[in-house]
């Protein structure tokens, strides 16, 4: 499983906060899914959470992707 955790700043003050993971869906398929969304209620309707969600799908899209290329790909060059 990986999880991804990413916050949202303002100076020192944390005011948005995102958590998601990426699993194995029933021993093949990965899929990733939000386990926490959460924005300070002041910043709220700015579009904070939405840049949360955005860069976390990112993030485990390119975590997927590099699995799938450099991880199978080694795989199958070290069985030929």
């Amino acid at each position: 499983m990986t999880v991804c955790a990413l916050q949202a700043m303002d100076g020192d003050a944390c005011i948005g906060a995102i958590v998601c993971k990426l699993d194995r869906h029933k021993g093949c398929m990965r899929r990733g899914y939000i386990a926490m969304l959460a924005v300070d209620h002041e910043y709220r309707k700015l579009g904070i959470g939405l840049s949360l969600y955005r860069l976390s799908f990112l993030m485990l899209f390119i975590v997927h992707l590099y699995h799938f290329l450099f991880v199978r790909l080694v795989r199958l060059t070290i069985m030929y």
